[in-house]
Order: C-alpha cells, then sequence, then structure tokens
C-alpha cells in the first residue's frame, strides 16, 4: 500500500512540476514565422520580433485555419500544462490558449503544400489529421469534438495517402494507394465508417471545394480519367470520361476541352495547364468574390495562372509576368509573384475582371511567401537582392469601399526587418476571423411586397450586410441594407422580378468574402420579370420517381427590357452529359463548351407564357438540371457578364 501511495504521490508531484507547461503570446502578431533555428516568432505592424511560445522549443509546420487556429507540430513531444506530452498543438490567438491534440501521437503526416490541410475539422468540431503509426504505413485520425484526449482511429491499415478532403457532414473523400498491392483509388469514408470507391486505378492531384457546393478533383489513371473532375452530388461512382476539363475528344467528352481553353495563348505559358490536362496544380485561392483560380503546372513544365469557377475556365496571362511562381488573394483582386523573360522579379496586382494589371515592386526581390491580412496590408519576405539580404516588407492596398473590386490606392513596399536566414513559412494572423454567411436563403414569392433573407450566425461577426443584383456576377451587386441579426426584409424588391442576394459578416472593422448567393422574389411567380422555367410547375429544386412523367415549361416577363434584341437559351446537364435546345425545338448534344451551344432563337424579348419544351417519362436514375437564360447583345454567343438566367434541377430517384 505504501508503494502504491508514494507511486501516486510521485506522479502528482512529477506533474505539478510541469503543471505551467507552454504557453503563447500573439498580442501585436500580425504574421508568424518559424525562423532559420526553428523557433516561432511573431512580427508586429512596427518590425518588432520576439517568440509566440513561452519556452523555445523546435517547430517543424505551422498552419493558419479559416476558423482562426493555428496549428503547431513541435519537432519533439513537449510538455502541456495537463501532464501529457504532445506533438501536436492548437493554438487560438484570440484569447492565447494552447491544447494539445493525441498523447499518442509520435509522427504527423504534413502537406506543406497546403492543397490538403494536414488538420482538417467538419461542421460538428471534429479534427481530423494524418498519422505514421508504429510500424510503418499511415492512420486516418480523428479528435472528437476538438477535445485533444478522445481520438479516433478511422484507417490504420496498410495505405497511403496523398490528398483528402473532409466533408462538413464529416465525410472524407481520400485519394491514396494499398501498399501491399499498390492499387491507386479515389475512395469516400462516410461517418458511420463505411468505405466506398469513387474511383480505382488513378492518381489524385487535388481535391477541393467549389463555391457551387460541388468537390472538384484532378485525376490521372493509365487508360482512363485524365483532368478536371466536378464529381457527382451525391459523391458516387465518377464518371471517367466527362471530365470538367479534358481534351482528347475522341475518347472524352469534357465540358471544356483544354485546348480552346488554352486557344490565343503564349504555347509555353500555358504548358503547366495543358500538361495534365489542369489536373496538376501547386496553389489554389479563392477570392471574396468565389472565383477559384490555381496556379497549374510542375516545375519541368512551369506554371500557368487558370481560372477554373465560374466557368468558363479561362486562362489569366498577364502580361508584366510570364514565369509566374506564386499566387495570393486580396479582396477580389489577384496578387501575382514571379519574373518576365526570367529577370526583373515582380509582385504584381490583377484583376481578373478587367485584367488590369499594378506593378507593387519597383526593387528586386525574390520573395518566397505572401499573406494578406484584412487591414488592407501585403505582407512579404524574401531574398533582397541589393544587400543579398532576407528581408520582410509590406505593401498597403486600399480597396474602394463601394467598390469591392476596384483599388483606391497602392503605397510603396515597407522593408520592416531583415532577417539571419530564410524563414521556413510566413503565416498571416487574424485573431478575429470574419467567415462570410452559409446557408442564406431568399423567399419566393412568400410575401407580396418584401422579399426575406435569412442566413446562419457567423463566428465574430457583429453586423451584416446584404447585397443584391438581378444577375449572378457577385461583383456587381450593390449592398441594399444592414442587420445585427440573421434576417433581413427587402422592402425595396420590385414585386415579379427576379434578384440574386448574397450575405457578407462584418465585425465593425473588417468584412468578410461574399456568401454563396440564393434566388428570390416577392409577388406572384406569373408576376417575375425576367425568365422562368419549372419542372412539373415546381421552381428550383423537384424530386420525382423513375417512373413519373417530367414537363419542363419556360416562360418570360421581360418588364421594361420589352423589345430589345437577345439570344436566347435553353440547355441542360444530365449528369454529366451537356444538351441544348436548337432553334428547331430539338435537343443536341454538345460538350459544355459554350463555344459550341447555339440559341434556341434570336430576336426581340416578348412576353412569353408557360411553353413546354421536353414532356418525358422514365428518366434514369440522377440529377438533371435545365437553364433558360438570355443574354445581351444579340450575336449567338453566351455573355455571361449580362444574362438573366433561371435554373430548375430535378432529382429523379
Amino acid at each position: 500500500m505504501k508503494t502504491v501511495i508514494g507511486l501516486l504521490l510521485s506522479l502528482i508531484i512529477t506533474r505539478s512540476l510541469f503543471a505551467q507547461g507552454i504557453s503563447v503570446n500573439f498580442d501585436g502578431a500580425k504574421v508568424v514565422y518559424i525562423d532559420e533555428n526553428y523557433i516561432l516568432n511573431k512580427i508586429d505592424e512596427s518590425g518588432n520580433v520576439s517568440s509566440v511560445l513561452s519556452t523555445n522549443v523546435g517547430v517543424s509546420y505551422i498552419h493558419f485555419s479559416e476558423q482562426g487556429n493555428l496549428f503547431v507540430v513541435f519537432q519533439s513531444r513537449q510538455r502541456f500544462s495537463d501532464g501529457y506530452d504532445y506533438l501536436l498543438a492548437r493554438a487560438v490567438p484570440t484569447n492565447n490558449t494552447i491544447s494539445g491534440i493525441d498523447t499518442n501521437l509520435s509522427q504527423i503526416a504534413w502537406d506543406s503544400s497546403g492543397l490538403s490541410p494536414s488538420v482538417q475539422s467538419d461542421a460538428s468540431n471534429n479534427l481530423y489529421y494524418l498519422a505514421y503509426p508504429t510500424g510503418g504505413g499511415l492512420a486516418l485520425k480523428k479528435c472528437a469534438n476538438g477535445n485533444g484526449t478522445n481520438i479516433v482511429n478511422l484507417i490504420n491499415d496498410n495505405i497511403w495517402i496523398n490528398h483528402w478532403l473532409v466533408q462538413s457532414d464529416g465525410t472524407i473523400l481520400m485519394g491514396g494507394y494499398t501498399q501491399s498491392t499498390l492499387a491507386k483509388w479515389l475512395r469516400k469514408l462516410m461517418p458511420d465508417n463505411n468505405l466506398s470507391p469513387l474511383a480505382v486505378d488513378v492518381n489524385v492531384d487535388f481535391m477541393l471545394n467549389f463555391p457551387d457546393n460541388r468537390v472538384y478533383a484532378g485525376l490521372r489513371g493509365a487508360d482512363s480519367y485524365f483532368g478536371v473532375y466536378r464529381l457527382p452530388d451525391s459523391l458516387s461512382i465518377i464518371d471517367a470520361y466527362t471530365p470538367y476539363i479534358g481534351d482528347q475528344p475522341n475518347i472524352y467528352t469534357p465540358e471544356y476541352l483544354v485546348s480552346s481553353i488554352i486557344d490565343g495563348h503564349d504555347p509555353s505559358y500555358v504548358e503547366g495547364f495543358s500538361f495534365g490536362y489542369g489536373s496538376h496544380i501547386v496553389k489554389y485561392i479563392k477570392t471574396d468574390s468565389g472565383r477559384i483560380i490555381v496556379l497549374a503546372g510542375e516545375l519541368a513544365y512551369g506554371k500557368t495562372i487558370v481560372q477554373y469557377y465560374p466557368a468558363p475556365p479561362e486562362i489569366i496571362e498577364p502580361t508584366l509576368i510570364n514565369s509566374p511562381t506564386l499566387i495570393e488573394k486580396i479582396s477580389h483582386l489577384l496578387l501575382i509573384v514571379g519574373t518576365k523573360n526570367g529577370f526583373n522579379h515582380k509582385l504584381i496586382l490583377y484583376d481578373p475582371v478587367t485584367s488590369n494589371e499594378i506593378s507593387l515592386l519597383n526593387e528586386e526581390i525574390e520573395i518566397y511567401h505572401l499573406t494578406s491580412l484584412y487591414d488592407g496590408y501585403v505582407w512579404l519576405d524574401g531574398l533582397k537582392f541589393n544587400g543579398n539580404r532576407y528581408v520582410v516588407g509590406k505593401i498597403q492596398i486600399t480597396i474602394n469601399p463601394g467598390f469591392p473590386g476596384t483599388v483606391k490606392s497602392v503605397g510603396q513596399f515597407q522593408e520592416i526587418l531583415t532577417l539571419s536566414g530564410k524563414p521556413a513559412d510566413l503565416v498571416g494572423i487574424v485573431v478575429n476571423p470574419i467567415l462570410a454567411p452559409t446557408g442564406i436563403t431568399a423567399s419566393d414569392g412568400t410575401y407580396s411586397n418584401l422579399v426575406r433573407v435569412t442566413w446562419a450566425v457567423s463566428t465574430h461577426a457583429t453586423g451584416y450586410q446584404i447585397r443584391r443584383c438581378t444577375n449572378s456576377v457577385a461583383e456587381l451587386s450593390s449592398q441594399i441594407g444592414t442587420s445585427s441579426t440573421t434576417t433581413y426584409d427587402d422592402t425595396t424588391a420590385t414585386p415579379g422580378t427576379l434578384y440574386y442576394y448574397w450575405g457578407k459578416a462584418t465585425d465593425g472593422s473588417n468584412v468578410s468574402a461574399f456568401s454563396s448567393s440564393d434566388t428570390g422574389y416577392c409577388g406572384s411567380t406569373n408576376a417575375v420579370i425576367g425568365p422562368v422555367i419549372k419542372a412539373n410547375g415546381q421552381l428550383d429544386n423537384v424530386a420525382i420517381n423513375n417512373y413519373a412523367n417530367l414537363s419542363i415549361t419556360v416562360q418570360i416577363d421581360p418588364g421594361q427590357y420589352q423589345g430589345v434584341n437577345v439570344d436566347w437559351w435553353i440547355i441542360a446537364l444530365a449528369g454529366s452529359s451537356w444538351y441544348y435546345l436548337n432553334n428547331s425545338m430539338q435537343w443536341t448534344p454538345f460538350d459544355g463548351n459554350l463555344s459550341k451551344c447555339h440559341p434556341v432563337y434570336q430576336g426581340e424579348l416578348f412576353n412569353l407564357p408557360a411553353t413546354e419544351v421536353l414532356n418525358i417519362t422514365g428518366l434514369g436514375t440522377g440529377s438533371y438540371t435545365f437553364y433558360f437564360a438570355v443574354d445581351y447583345p444579340m450575336n449567338e454567343m453566351l455573355n455571361l457578364e449580362q444574362i438573366w438566367v433561371n435554373a430548375v434541377t430535378v432529382n429523379v430517384q
């Protein structure tokens, strides 16, 4: 008994000696970085440098999440205030706290590219990460409810995972291979721990959630799968021969052909994209207006900047840089690092809407890391040729508050400090990140004199901005009001007019990116100004059985635009196959390249009553989306900047 009591007392005394453990201090931090001695430091706005951690322990990696957490991987396990040792920790700059994750973790798999964040989370605050278990292989682990000691091994097998993506409901998509057989695959792991294949004999180069709530992946296979694929809504088996971006039309039926996308661009510049048909990327960003822009390519083929979303994909080829090395975003705009003809290191500000370019540096600095903050400052580090020094500096970019896609002013580069060596990373710290509102919904004819817009609470927000437009281009929207709650009544809406609505969150100083959009209107559906398309008399989303009849009707009230000459379009997406209704009222297949699509009618806008364009029974199970649109000018070409469009989705069960 005395021996047991002695051991317990010894354990209590030992843990009390280490009760203080590691602590953090982010006060005043604008950016943090790992120096050449693997010490995690912070820099304030005046250039003062100090350590983040209370003890100068070695740090291997850091990752700052959208939720405002800084995940830290130590070089060796460190003692925390709870008396346990941890390799992985989560620090919260908001309240200067740090907590360990997984007492048994001895090695972690870290993706330094950022394409698959090494620590991911779902909507229930569960954390997921990859670890190297004793004996080899790779383990996928879950830290339940963010509790650092409540660890679940989801997969602990003879596998290797190259890229993975956690969905909000806890579903995990993962691309890798089985070590014993070298079989390559893309698989789905459900929250109930059921595993199912989505593709086989395939290399997964990236997986991303796009603003249309779909997952896109870069896939390369030996005999099939080549390009960028938009996964089915249900995250089911992928059709290898219908990529979102691809080529070889004699074998595949891509929505957008690589050869068409690169047409008219410098062949040497687009090599990074055309190699692998866009499947291989090294960096991606999402602008505040929801554009997905990537840096595509591999070292041997150079790199190409490409806008993957919204469709159609297009090459971004600046004139001031022809060898890009790094991209970042600030508000709606793009920051590009690179050289011109191999010389003259540059940093430019690029507008993806207008293609306007602004040079931000007038001195030679080889930039290694780039990060932008909500206060409008862009921070960077790199090798300054004048003096052969590693420097950290910043540039202030002021965006017009009423016109978020335009620049009000650009400041001069301010050199903040000189470092003794090249930093391993440079990460901007946002103490209270303002996330875009989610779940935005606008009422559809529920009220005769207003449109009610609702959304979910955004973390750290004190208020919300509501924006509206008659088309789907976020940058063209106007702010129509503010709200301190999660509801806004648009009493200025014209009855019968179909509007797109967005929300932005704010804390009084900072403003989030755009939310996703939703359409809404007030008054009778028959009074909607603009195109309306219905399935079995219903709007938006309709579910039917596979033996039921389906009737698609279109109608339009042009309102004040009656008599304007426009192109009229009716398009259908059946699974991954595209069709347009031609001027002989025949449904015609096409490859998704909008330049190969033709209008159903060209002429003046007039009041068209409900007109049936499809009547069919026995559709196969799956998802079908039908679009009715008119665009200006009338030139037999889809103009996505001046378009009136409505859509209905039919899910056949």
